[in-house]
């Protein structure tokens, strides 16, 4: 820390040391105690965010750290913002035709979902439900429809897709922009095939993306281990496409297809379905 606040110094540049603070990520079941150190620039001691400090989380280009990668202080965030706007919407419903009010919510609620989506989309699913569900509830006022109606169907009438699906959706453009030598250069050799890693070997996957082992849950989440299995799933079908929009017109038109036009349930408080 001294290093680089002497960088700065050197470089003509201004650190300020008041909201210099540090954080320590671990795994979520860890209790690790940090409270012995003592990182100071410049003299000044830093403060320390984490759970068991006065500030728990921090905000860094748009999106909401917490020292386990747990995302719950951004899903807080994006949930705020998203009733917010389902509020100005619900307002609005009754005099506009439902072209607009998806307009509303492409405008209003879709770039808080795919905002960062890429690091906080695999979140846990108890973490990820609140902002599901309100994105259901979204759905049905658009389409005008009942508290419980199945969503799978409105969806695939407005050419939507589920959050758990939008996260796979940019995590392939992700890819194939990786691929395709589309990143930056920073971005060169993040991922290699296996052939790469197996030189000597060949198999019926050797053009799949390696997959890095890991040794704990928090890892196993990560894009380096992540966005291969992913990708890997879906190479099969996104190999031919040969220009980026063909990519995204293809996966999406591919997910789409997956969801029901309609939907029976045996759940007998379901106002929907007929039961027999």
């Amino acid at each position: 820390m001294n290093n680089l606040f002497e960088w700065f110094c050197a470089n003509g540049l201004s650190l300020n040391k008041n909201k210099t603070k540090y954080m320590v990520f671990k795994g979520g079941t860890k209790n690790l105690d940090f409270n012995i150190l003592d990182i100071s620039v410049g003299g000044t001691h830093l403060e320390q965010i984490g759970s068991q400090f006065q500030e728990k989380t921090t905000k860094f280009l748009g999106v909401f750290l917490d020292e386990t990668l747990s995302w719950k202080y951004h899903l807080i965030y994006v949930k705020n913002k998203i009733s917010r706007a389902l509020y100005g919407i619900k307002q609005v419903k009754k005099f506009l035709p439902k072209n607009s009010l998806k307009t509303l919510y492409l405008a209003l609620i879709q770039p808080y979902i795919s905002y960062g989506l890429l690091i906080w989309g695999n979140a846990n699913s108890s973490i990820l439900q609140k902002t599901v569900s309100l994105q259901k509830r979204a759905i049905r006022i658009i389409n005008n429809a009942g508290y419980n109606n199945h969503t799978d169907p409105l969806l695939k009438n407005c050419e939507i897709l589920k959050l758990s699906d939008m996260y796979q959706y940019h995590v392939c453009l992700f890819m194939d922009d990786f691929i395709n030598k589309r990143l930056p250069i920073s971005f060169d050799g993040l991922f290699r095939l296996n052939s790469e890693v197996q030189e000597n070997r060949v198999t019926r996957q050797s053009s799949h993306m390696h997959v890095p082992r890991c040794n704990s849950a928090l890892s196993s989440k990560l894009p380096l281990v992540n966005f291969p299995i992913i990708w890997n799933n879906w190479n099969s079908i996104l190999s031919t496409c040969n220009s980026r929009s063909k990519t995204k017109k293809t996966l999406k038109s591919y997910i789409l297809a997956t969801y029901s036009a309609s939907v029976k349930c045996n759940n007998p408080y379901c106002c929907q379905c007929t039961h027999v």
